[in-house]
């Protein structure tokens, strides 16, 4: 993957693999490199903008320190996609009913389930771990009420933020659901368009066709797939 822009005058170099940098993130960029834990260099991702606290989509080696926001707040997330033996001519014309049915069964946001509703066996066999970790780092408990019930309770939410549910075609017309973030144009696809997702919409990020051509060489496409349902988080 070739280095398109190289952005020096800080302690490291910053080796950007696109050729589109939005001011901002040139900014945070540069400002990490100054960074006197910063080793070696930046990298910047093709899929690179800015963010709060870091640049999204960079990668920053530190020595002797760890930078919580450049480590981000989604640590831990993944994306997971799974075709189903469904197919595009066996849905229903209207999907809203289907997107609400998502919603309703899915906690997102700060929401929780009951606790009747908790999935506690697939919680068990994690309890002894995050025990272990609570009781050499207590704050930890203090940071929420009820620690000890609440992670259970939010065990298979959604969460908030870039967060989501998707509902996508690919190109044999098989229905895919996925867990990932928002990455396609909302254009004809069933979700949210209100102002409370307006700073996650899929418009405020960069073109998957362009990000995915200019990584071509790690990166191989095995399937592209169409949304057509989202649940945002």
């Amino acid at each position: 993957m070739p280095v398109k822009q190289l952005i020096e005058g800080g302690r490291v170099p910053v080796k950007v693999f696109t050729a589109e940098l939005e001011p901002q993130a040139r900014v945070q960029l540069e400002n990490v490199s100054r960074l006197p834990v910063v080793f070696g260099h930046v990298a910047a991702m093709p899929d690179v903008h800015a963010g709060i606290g870091a640049t999204v989509g960079s990668v920053i080696p530190t020595r002797g320190a760890i930078i919580p926001a450049a480590v981000g707040v989604d640590i831990g997330c993944g994306m997971n996609a799974l075709r189903l033996s469904l197919r595009a001519e066996q849905l229903p014309d209207g999907l809203a009913r289907l997107r609400t049915a998502i919603e309703c069964a899915v906690p997102v946001g700060f929401e929780e389930r009951g606790e009747g509703d908790a999935c506690r066996e697939a919680c068990a066999p994690l309890a002894r771990g995050l025990g272990d970790i609570v009781s050499r780092h207590p704050k930890i408990a203090k940071m929420q009420r009820d620690p000890q019930k609440k992670w259970i309770r939010q065990m298979g939410s959604l969460g908030g933020g870039n967060h989501f549910i998707e509902l996508c075609l690919d190109e044999d017309g098989f229905l895919w659901v996925m867990l990932a973030d928002l990455v396609a144009q909302n254009k004809g696809v069933e979700c949210r368009k209100d102002k409370g997702v307006l700073d996650e919409i899929p418009g405020a990020y960069k073109d998957i066709d362009a990000v995915m051509a200019a990584q071509s060489d790690p990166v191989e496409v095995v399937h592209t797939l169409k949304q057509i349902v989202c649940v945002k988080g």
